[in-house]
C-alpha cells in the first residue's frame, strides 16, 4: 500500500538499486506531466547547485507495485520518479511539533538561509507554484532540501498556453516568508537572487532536456514550448523576484 496519496498518483518508501548500491527511496507514481515537471525541475536545481535529494528515473516491475499514472517503458515496466531518501522531517512539521520559541528560530534561521535568495529565484524562474514549507526538508539550523517539483511550470497539468515568460505566478515561499522579513534580510535576499539569476542565465535548457529524459514523454510541442518559456523567462526573473521582495529593480 501506498504511504499516502497525493491526488495525482501515490508515493512509496522503497529500496533503490542503482548501479549495484541498494538506496532507501521516496518512489512517487506521477502521471506523464508531473513526471516531467520532477525530472526536469530535478535537473535544473542539481545544475545549478541547489540543494536537493538525488533524484532518479526508476523502472519498476508491474507486480512490485501497484501503478496507476506513470507511463509505460516497454513490456511490463514503469517509469517513476524517485529521490533518496534523506531522512529528515519538513518545516512545516518542525515548526508544528516545537515550542514557541524553538519555531521562531527555525523561520529565522530559514530567512537567513545563504541560499534562500536562489530558492526564490528559481522558484519564478521555474513557475513552482507549491513551495510551501512542507516542500523543505530541514537537517540542522542552515541544512535544507528543497523536493516536490510537481507543481512547477505553472501546474501539474500544463499545457502549452499555461506557459507565458512574463506572467507573475503564485509563489507560495514569498507568500509565507516575505512579510516576516525586515528590510536589511530582503535586501540581503535579494543581492543573492540577483547572483542566482546570473547562473541562470547561462543554463544551457537543450542540455538539461536531453539528461533529464524528458523528451522521452513530452510531445515535440510541448517540449519547444517549454523550452521556449524557460529562456525568455530569464529576463523577467530578476525583476519578478525583486517585486515579490518589494523591491525597486536597478537599472544599470
Amino acid at each position: 500500500d501506498p504511504l499516502w496519496s497525493r491526488g495525482l498518483g501515490d508515493v512509496y518508501k522503497r529500496q533503490l538499486l542503482d548501479d549495484g548500491s541498494v538506496k532507501h527511496a521516496v518512489i512517487k507514481d506521477l502521471d506523464p506531466k508531473e513526471l516531467c515537471n520532477e525530472l526536469f525541475s530535478y535537473a535544473l536545481a542539481k545544475f545549478l547547485d541547489l540543494p536537493v535529494p538525488n533524484g532518479f528515473l526508476a523502472v519498476v516491475d508491474s507486480g512490485s507495485i501497484k501503478i496507476k499514472k506513470s507511463p509505460i517503458d516497454g513490456g511490463k515496466k514503469f517509469l517513476v520518479f524517485a529521490s533518496e531518501d534523506v531522512k529528515s522531517p519538513n518545516v512545516t512539521f518542525r515548526i508544528r511539533n516545537s515550542v514557541a520559541a524553538e519555531s521562531l528560530s527555525i523561520i529565522k534561521n530559514l530567512k537567513n538561509w545563504d541560499k534562500l535568495g536562489s530558492v526564490y529565484s528559481f522558484d519564478v524562474w521555474v513557475a513552482n507554484i507549491d513551495r510551501h514549507l512542507g516542500n523543505i526538508l530541514i537537517g540542522g539550523p542552515s541544512e535544507y532540501w528543497l523536493i516536490d517539483h510537481g507543481h512547477c511550470f505553472s501546474g501539474p497539468k500544463w499545457s502549452a498556453s499555461d506557459l507565458d515568460p512574463k506572467k507573475h505566478y503564485v509563489h507560495r515561499l514569498s507568500d509565507i516568508l516575505t512579510k516576516h522579513m525586515s528590510a536589511s534580510e530582503k535586501t540581503s535576499t535579494l543581492g543573492v537572487a540577483s547572483v542566482f539569476c546570473g547562473q541562470v542565465a547561462s543554463v544551457d535548457i537543450s542540455s538539461l532536456v536531453e539528461f533529464s529524459r524528458i523528451d522521452e514523454i513530452l510531445n515535440i510541442i510541448e517540449l519547444d514550448a517549454l523550452s521556449d518559456f524557460l529562456q525568455l523567462r530569464k529576463s523577467e526573473n530578476y525583476p519578478i523576484t525583486a517585486s515579490l521582495l518589494g523591491l525597486p529593480v536597478l537599472v544599470k
